[in-house]
């Protein structure tokens, strides 16, 4: 599980907007479509506001059922993936 308050440097990482989303947390949440997107934004604005970059789009109902349509098979390998992206930026996500 990501520190809430940095969750906004995923973002930052090619692929880390997606993998916000589809986390099974987020995605096995029960929550429709537009709720996931305002809790999302609402992290975002609040626990993890001086961590998002400048600019960010918010997150949008239609952006969370497009993920929901292709959902992680391999959320560890996902997160690696992510995790080296970030570092190769200089980035470390926890």
């Amino acid at each position: 599980v990501p520190d809430m308050r940095r969750l906004g440097d995923f973002l930052r990482v090619p692929g880390g907007r997606s993998f916000v989303l589809k986390v099974p947390g987020v995605m096995g949440s029960g929550l429709g479509d537009a709720e996931v997107a305002a809790v999302t934004n609402w992290v975002l604005g609040t626990l993890a506001g001086p961590s998002v970059p400048p600019g960010t789009e918010p997150f949008s109902a239609d952006e969370v059922a497009h993920a929901r349509r292709q959902p992680l098979l391999d959320v560890a390998a996902a997160r690696r993936g992510i995790v080296q992206r970030a570092r190769s930026q200089g980035l470390t996500l926890d």
